[in-house]
């Protein structure tokens, strides 16, 4: 699962054991060192929510997506158990050996009796909102199959959202700030944001929040079409668009990640293909003059 996640003083990773497909959490460390077994197949999606970790896991002989609660123990808790109703085995092996397009499996809580996944459900890419105590999910927001889907999801200081989604062909629009209704069925067709026709079809996209000169900002990264970079800001409170920036020439680039630096910077760090062949990470160091510039 590619997220780094924080444990203590440490980070912890999870991961899938490649020979019997059960899902392990590791630390990150050199010896990368098990924490916990646990018998869950095909993880998707994981986040450590105070001493619990939360994770997206499917079991291919049900044909369904789990969601479980893990203590800290490593003792799992199912909440629920959603039926895909078709054999998912294909796009879940395409997406985690990078072989084919990566799908956007996320997962999150709203409060504390009601969390969020965006995975597969009912044939179709879509979020739940299941609640904590038994599962239940009062509300969907349904994709298009796997084509249509919500790409990236940050819950606001004012309970809205901001969100991407690709639609049929791709195409990536954003929904700076956004209400989702976690209490009915809806459709991603009723979403309609701005489009980012810059973006590469299907992009990957990261959003999170920063705290620049008193300012709440929502941070956008992901890959353009012609292989740079692109950073983008937000003002939280309005969604009013600030500014952004583009980094990578010459060379192929994909996004990594983006963190704030202690003294106001930015490190912006991405995968560049140098002659196109050979990949190799790479950092952009901002300074706190960069960012305030960045965020207007």
């Amino acid at each position: 699962v590619s997220e780094l996640i924080p444990s203590g003083s440490d980070y912890t990773i999870v991961c899938m054991d490649k020979n019997d497909l059960s899902t392990k959490i590791v630390k990150a460390n050199q010896d990368l060192s098990i924490e916990s077994n646990l018998s869950a197949l095909y993880p998707m999606a994981a986040k450590k929510i105070g001493s619990n970790y939360i994770l997206l896991s499917y079991f291919p002989d049900d044909r369904q997506s789990i969601f479980s609660l893990i203590n800290e123990t490593g003792l799992a808790k199912t909440i629920g158990k959603y039926d895909i109703f078709e054999d998912a085995k294909q796009p879940i092996y395409e997406h985690q050996t990078r072989k084919g397009r990566r799908l956007p499996f996320l997962i999150g809580q709203v409060s504390p009796d009601l969390y969020y996944f965006n995975g597969l459900y009912n044939f179709t890419q879509s979020l739940l909102f299941p609640k904590a105590s038994n599962g239940d999910v009062p509300g969907v927001v349904n994709g298009v199959r796997y084509e249509s889907a919500i790409s990236s999801l940050l819950l606001l200081s004012n309970g809205k959202y901001a969100l991407t989604l690709y639609d049929v062909n791709g195409n990536t629009q954003i929904l700076s700030q956004t209400a989702l209704p976690t209490d009915a069925i809806s459709s991603i067709n009723n979403l309609k944001g701005i489009a980012l026709p810059e973006l590469m079809t299907y992009a990957p996209v990261k959003l999170q929040k920063l705290l620049v000169k008193g300012k709440n900002v929502i941070l956008l990264n992901s890959t353009t079409k012609n292989g740079q970079v692109l950073v983008s800001t937000y003002d939280e409170n309005s969604g009013n668009f600030l500014g952004s920036m583009y980094f990578g020439a010459g060379n192929k680039n994909e996004t990594g990640n983006v963190i704030s630096t202690s003294d106001g910077g930015l490190i912006v760090l991405v995968k560049t293909f140098v002659t196109g062949r050979y990949g190799r990470l790479m950092v952009y160091k901002l300074t706190k003059e960069q960012v305030e510039k960045l965020v207007g």
